[in-house]
């Protein structure tokens, strides 16, 4: 019996210190034809030289030179997998620095492999904090009925998403998200809301990943909370404002700099992402579409504002305050 075909498409960005024990545990999976496909995203330590350093066919480096940042080198990195002539019959995302158990892919791809529609599966976490099991990250099953969880607050992380080649050929021939958004909820944000929409989604309340907790998380459980992430955009839009006003940087930089992290903060993704998922996801008829719409055009009238701030009890995040949710629509933040 012929193992199945699995492509995992990882992007690395300074991830030296946990990288091989990651590469190792995906080389390791059992009962699966793996092929790992590595782009670094400019890293400026030894991540290239440690993947260069395995001898072993199964090891994709893809040529790069550049950062464009997590959620673009992840799916540049799978347009590249999909197309390959592994030919690869499922797909996954993999961190640079979690630990797969050896089961992982095996479990992933027997829960999907009898669709014939696009599929996805996804996981649970165990949460991996200083070489020690913290437990499981979700205490319940999210909601995949509706489109408007997942654009507040993903909550499934791209490192458990095992999906087949029907869902892989969606992903790579429509239209992706600007890095407007990619920067802010990075890929695996998109690729639930595109199975939300088109896939059978098979969540695990189990895991096989020991995923990484730690300061220099790009995403996730290790990212600074709102009001550091606040403190941290303030000094540096007046780090920025000092160094064009002494000549340092130029007025065209600071503004390029400045756009490109307010969308890292988040602001106005939530109605960038509306208006872009109402643009290439039109088949969409889940029952918050209203809502959906509504946030999408929340800035374009008084009335509109007014209906938003009324619904904000089901349009904020459900750990948000309803007052911090007003305060954001007022100064356009959302």
């Amino acid at each position: 019996m012929n193992k199945p075909k699995i492509a995992v498409v990882m992007s690395v960005y300074n991830g030296e210190k946990y990288l091989k024990e990651q590469i190792d545990s995906i080389l390791s999976q059992n009962e699966v034809d793996v092929k790992l496909y590595i782009r670094d995203d400019g890293s400026s330590d030894s991540s290239c030289d440690i993947v260069k350093g395995y001898s072993d066919d199964r090891i994709v480096m893809m040529d790069s030179d550049s950062n464009i940042g997590v959620g673009r080198s992840f799916f540049t990195a799978l347009f590249f997998a999909v197309n390959d002539e592994f030919q690869a019959e499922y797909f996954a995302f993999s961190d640079q620095d979690d630990i797969w158990l050896a089961d992982k892919l095996k479990v992933s791809v027997n829960q999907i492999c009898n669709y014939q529609d696009p599929a996805l599966y996804c996981s649970n976490l165990i949460l991996y904090k200083n070489n020690k099991n913290e437990g499981l990250f979700l205490k319940q099953k999210p909601d995949f009925e509706g489109a408007l969880d997942a654009i507040n607050k993903n909550k499934i992380a791209g490192c458990t998403m095992c999906f087949n080649r029907r869902l892989a050929k969606i992903l790579t021939d429509s239209p992706l998200p600007g890095d407007d958004i990619l920067n802010t909820r990075y890929h695996d944000t998109w690729v639930i809301l595109t199975s939300i929409v088109y896939a059978k989604i098979v969540y695990d309340s189990s895991s096989y990943i020991l995923h990484r907790i730690h300061t220099n998380n790009e995403y996730g459980e290790g990212e600074p909370p709102v009001l550091k992430r606040a403190f941290k955009a303030v000094c540096f839009f007046v780090k920025g404002w000092f160094n064009f006003v002494f000549g340092k940087l130029k007025y065209k930089d600071f503004k390029t700099l400045s756009k490109n992290y307010s969308y890292r903060i988040g602001f106005g993704y939530l109605k960038r992402t509306c208006r872009y998922f109402l643009d290439i996801l039109k088949t969409y008829q889940g029952s918050d579409l209203k809502y959906i719409k509504m946030l999408a055009d929340y800035q374009n009238s008084l009335k509109n504002r007014i209906a938003v701030i009324k619904n904000s009890n089901i349009l904020k995040r459900k750990e948000e305050s309803r007052l911090f949710f007003v305060f954001k629509v007022l100064i356009n933040f959302i």
